[in-house]
């Protein structure tokens, strides 16, 4: 008995041991999961849902991080992308000591003349100091080390000095800091402040501060000042370059239009150009989109190569809120700066979005690109110092994040699908696809392909050498710049009328940019376009105004519409025409998101009635979006060989279709009453040539009036009957 127990439950143990375990294996991961290309994930701890939360980010992040944060996004519970904003950190904390300054003690002076037998005497001025003795505590209780630097002051309006700073203690010498002290004025330039390498907190007894300063212009008798911070580490910083939309120089100004990355709050602008020595003064305005230019920045850019560290490239920004911002450089009779780029720094970078239960930041890979977020409704809460102090969340631990992937992201959607009937498309355009280790590559289609694709972008098929389709995702609407042939003035009455031809039509414009010399402007436009059906719609109906001496462009917004062409109306009054120099239009599209692997392939397009692709894709259109797109070549629209035209009957809709039978029975009903009234008519019968003769004779003896003069020799010829008759019977 005991046996066939111990039996009975070996074979239930084997049975259960035999089954399939599905918590021991770790479940599959959705390809089309967004968070799976980033390798480390962090919980953001004390956060209120609904309220805007601020969430600095630590050195641990930035630096497994892109540099500019491209890699760097906030998801929900359920895996849905927040978007957020990057904002500066870089506000003091509180409690924090303010520097302070302390004059140096000198302990020892002497000065000589190297070189006076020459044309270019130099001045060695040395001073022995007493190292600084400062122990400050934070508000923590934690002590902190203190940063020193090194002022100078002196009467000298011009001069340029280099200076060794050395620490001298028990007959060793360590160097503290080199560099260049100067001043220039008209306008004034000057660096008179050199930062310390270190500074002991408690410095030995016989330690000396050792200051040289080594001139061709005289004695400069200094002033010294040590002063200090405290600094615990500091903060990150973050910096982003800046794409240039448009540069003119004209009347000693050269004038830089900038795109503000959407999210981007930056604290200063950097200027980098190629010129050795210059001074310029700079100023940089925030343009928004309805509202006048604002001032954000403003101040002196130079260098000279021939001193050491004497340039500033910097300027401070009081907080942006447009999409541009406008850099003006006066240049006055000077050339402007060669190999001129820019960049903003954020400092102490700050993710700003709105809170959710349970949200986690993940970050590193390099794999996506920089997000673009619509993030009106956050910006607006940045200004609100008080309730961004009360928002401040925190991270929680880092871990690896147990969904990443390192495989290609679309590996799962690289096969082809279904082959495309070739002759439903009129035009095809050839792609060739490189470097795309993702999977994943843009086409930015071009004017030419988005007028000859109808008005949705249904028709495209993108399809290989086999005839079978690739999948993509059409990414959100963009704007491309079209630069549009000036057209002459043609003048009707008080207007001047402009026609503008568009490279390929038709096309959906969105907004046009306008540049003349004129100096002062103040006229009405009306911008009209013929739609595809041919009917004419007004786009615009505006005032242009622009104050005098200024040179900005004319940017006119207009409804979106599919035009084949535009026609620009001014109304003078009296004024003479306005001389267009340059006239730009930006037309709407949207990118596509092939996948597909490396290789050449043809897109198809032109089949207005076609209905949109429906991919599996789709499922997966966060990550698409996410990835960084390999570079793409599209070629020139040529027309398809394969194409055949549709009969007349192909194509139609139900609506027509009704149109035409109701048509046709409106004819046949026409043909039957037609009949039927022609039926009902009485036949004539055939003429006899008695009864016609009789029919005349009765006619003329009925109607002797109707004809006086025939009547008249009938009866004259009557009568002479008459009378011969009588005769012969006589």
């Amino acid at each position: 008995m005991s046996s066939k127990i111990h039996r009975a439950a070996l074979a239930l143990l084997l049975g259960l041991l035999a089954l399939p375990s599905t918590q021991a294996q770790p479940a599959t991961s959705d390809p089309a999961d967004a968070s799976r290309v980033f390798p480390y994930e962090a919980p953001i701890r004390d956060m209120t849902a609904g309220g805007v939360a601020r969430l600095p980010i630590p050195a641990a992040v930035l630096a497994e991080a892109a540099p500019n944060l491209a890699d760097v996004r906030i998801h929900d519970a359920n895996g849905e992308e927040l978007p957020y904003l990057i904002d500066s950190d870089a506000r003091p904390a509180r409690g924090e000591p303010t520097p302070r300054e302390l004059d140096a003690t000198i302990l020892n002076t002497s000065r000589r003349i190297e070189g006076a037998e020459s044309q270019a005497p130099i001045y060695i001025e040395r001073f022995e100091l007493s190292p600084p003795r400062v122990e400050s505590e934070l508000a923590d209780g934690s002590w902190s080390r203190r940063r020193w630097a090194l002022v100078f002051a002196t009467p000298r309006d011009r001069f340029v000095a280099q200076v060794v700073v050395t620490w001298a203690a028990m007959e060793r010498q360590m160097p503290l800091a080199e560099g260049s002290i100067y001043r220039f004025p008209s306008p004034e330039r000057s660096g008179l402040t050199l930062p310390l390498e270190f500074a002991p907190e408690q410095p030995e007894e016989d330690a000396r501060v050792v200051v040289e300063i080594r001139g061709g212009d005289g004695y400069l008798e200094p002033t010294l000042r040590f002063r200090s911070h405290t600094s615990q580490d500091s903060p990150p910083t973050l910096t982003i370059p800046l794409e240039e939309s448009l540069r003119t120089s004209e009347n000693g100004k050269t004038t830089i239009h900038l795109i503000r990355p959407q999210g981007i709050v930056p604290d200063r602008l950097q200027i980098s150009t190629t010129t050795a020595n210059f001074h310029r003064d700079v100023r940089v305005l925030d343009v928004a989109q309805g509202q006048a230019p604002s001032t954000i920045g403003h101040g002196l850019a130079y260098r000279l190569r021939e001193v050491r560290d004497a340039e500033e490239l910097s300027i401070p920004l009081l907080r942006a809120s447009g999409q541009t911002l406008t850099v003006e450089i006066e240049d006055e009779d000077s050339p402007p700066l060669d190999g001129l780029h820019f960049s903003v720094e954020v400092t102490q970078p700050v993710l700003v979005f709105t809170g959710v239960e349970r949200a986690m930041l993940r970050f590193g890979g390099g794999r996506v690109r920089a997000p673009r977020y619509d993030l009106m409704g956050i910006r607006s809460s940045l200004t609100d110092g008080s309730g961004a102090e009360r928002a401040r969340v925190r991270l929680g631990e880092i871990r690896p994040n147990p969904s990443f992937d390192a495989g290609p992201a679309l590996a799962f959607a690289l096969t082809a699908g279904r082959p495309v009937a070739l002759r439903d498309f009129a035009y095809r355009a050839k792609i060739r696809v490189t470097g795309a280790s993702e999977g994943l590559s843009r086409v930015d289609l071009s004017p030419e392909v988005l007028a000859g694709a109808n008005d949705a972008l249904h028709d495209l098929r993108v399809v290989d050498a086999d005839g079978r389709q690739r999948p993509y995702v059409l990414g959100a609407e963009e704007s491309q710049t079209l630069e549009l042939r000036v057209p002459s003035a043609e003048v009707q009455g008080e207007n001047s009328v402009y026609e503008l031809t568009l490279p390929a039509s038709p096309l959906r414009v969105s907004r046009l940019t306008l540049d003349t010399d004129a100096s002062f402007l103040a006229r009405r436009l009306r911008v009209t376009g013929t739609l595809e059906n041919g009917r004419v719609a007004t786009l615009m109906n505006t005032f242009l105004a622009r104050p005098p001496d200024t040179h900005e462009p004319l940017v006119v917004e207009l409804n979106t519409a599919r035009v084949r062409d535009l026609r620009l109306e001014f109304d003078d009054g009296g004024d003479a025409p306005i001389e267009l120099s340059r006239v730009s239009l930006e037309v709407v599209g949207s990118p596509l998101f092939l996948v597909a692997p490396d290789g050449d392939y043809t897109l198809y397009f032109g089949d207005p009635g076609l209905q949109a692709p429906v991919y599996e894709l789709s499922r997966a259109r966060a990550l698409v979006l996410s990835l960084p797109a390999a570079t793409t070549e599209l070629g020139a629209l040529e027309r398809n060989p394969a194409h055949v035209p549709p009969a007349w009957y192909e194509g139609a809709d139900g609506q027509a279709w009704l149109v035409w039978s109701v048509l046709i029975l409106a004819l046949l009903v026409l043909v039957v009453l037609t009949l039927r009234v022609v039926r009902s008519e009485p036949e004539e019968e055939p003429d006899d040539p008695r009864t016609t003769e009789t029919t005349k004779t009765t006619t003329s003896s009925t109607d002797p009036a109707s004809d006086p003069a025939q009547t008249k020799g009938e009866t004259e010829g009557e009568h002479d009957k008459h009378d011969g008759h009588t005769e012969s019977d006589g």
